[in-house]
């Protein structure tokens, strides 16, 4: 795979939040990313089965992680 991929996680892809969701505001319901998250992984086990789902279902949590978090997020509060 070459490094000109066309969907490379970054955290600057999320973008202006209040540019890009004006309606929505800077909170969204769990359950809309949920219904995302579970409509993705029944089209990906439709194409590459469930073993494999299960695999590729744990990269995009771990993802992130490995990233440095950008400097606009709040400290988090213990």
């Amino acid at each position: 795979m070459t490094n000109d991929r066309k969907y490379k996680f970054s955290w600057e892809l999320l973008g202006d939040l209040s540019t890009g969701r004006p309606h929505l505001g800077n909170t969204t319901r769990v359950e809309v990313y949920r219904l995302l998250q579970f409509a993705f992984r029944d089209v990906i086990e439709q194409h590459v089965g469930t073993e494999e789902t299960d695999k590729i279902s744990m990269k995009p949590a771990l993802l992130p992680g490995k990233n440095s978090v950008p400097t606009c997020s709040p400290p988090l509060q213990i």
